[in-house]
C-alpha cells in the first residue's frame, strides 16, 4: 500500500508463489491527487453515442479498485462532448454518459450513493497538458479545445481532438464518507 497527504491511498500486489530462484521486483506505484479533475484514460465514445466502449473497462476497473481502497471517498463523474450537435443533445448525451460509467461502478459493487453523474456537454473542452502536447506535435501545451479552434485543424487532427474533448474525468467530492459524524453521546 501507498499513501501520502492529498493523494487516494493505492494498493498493488506482487506475489513469489511459483518462484524457484530469487529475485527482485521492482514496482512503479502511481499516486492520483486527491484534489482537481482527474481524466480517466482511454473513456471514449463513440460520436453520438454514450455506451462504453470495451477499452474503456481496463481505466474503469482501476478506478473500481482505487473505490475500494478509498472507500472514504465519494466522487463526482463528469462527462463532456465535443462540439458537434446541439447544446441541449451534448448536455443530453454527456449526462447519459456519466451515467453508463456510474452504471459500470455499480456492477462491479460500487455504492450508488458514493457517485455522482454529471453532464457538461461541450462547455468544458479540454486543456492540453505537456504530455498530450508531447504525443502531439500539433498541439501545445496550455491549448484549448474549443470549436473555434479546433476548426482551424486539418480534418484528420480535428477528429482526434473532437474524440479528446469527447472524455470522462472525476474528482473526489468527500473523504469521510461511512464515517461516523455524529458526536459522542450525541
Amino acid at each position: 500500500s501507498a499513501f501520502k497527504k492529498d493523494f487516494l491511498k493505492t494498493k498493488v500486489e506482487e506475489t513469489t508463489a511459483g518462484l524457484k530462484k530469487s529475485k527482485v521486483f521492482s514496482l512503479e506505484i502511481e499516486l492520483i491527487p486527491s484534489t482537481g479533475d482527474i481524466e480517466l484514460p482511454n473513456i471514449e465514445y463513440d460520436l453520438g453515442k454514450s455506451s462504453l466502449r470495451p477499452e474503456s473497462f481496463v481505466s474503469l476497473d482501476k478506478l473500481v479498485n482505487h473505490l475500494i481502497v478509498n472507500s472514504n471517498i465519494t466522487i463526482e463523474l463528469a462527462a463532456n462532448t465535443d462540439y458537434r450537435g446541439s447544446e441541449t443533445s451534448n448536455q443530453k448525451l454527456s449526462q447519459a454518459r456519466a451515467q453508463s460509467v456510474v452504471t459500470y461502478l455499480i456492477s462491479k459493487g460500487i455504492k450508488e450513493d458514493r457517485l455522482t453523474p454529471i453532464g457538461y456537454g461541450e462547455t468544458k473542452p479540454k486543456e492540453i497538458d505537456a504530455t498530450t502536447s508531447y504525443k502531439y506535435d500539433f498541439l501545445k501545451e496550455g491549448d484549448v479545445l474549443t470549436e473555434e479552434f479546433i476548426k482551424t485543424l486539418t480534418a484528420e487532427q480535428q477528429e482526434i481532438t473532437n474524440q479528446m474533448n469527447r472524455r470522462t474525468q472525476f474528482k473526489v467530492l468527500r473523504t469521510d464518507y461511512g464515517m461516523n459524524t455524529v458526536p459522542f453521546g450525541g
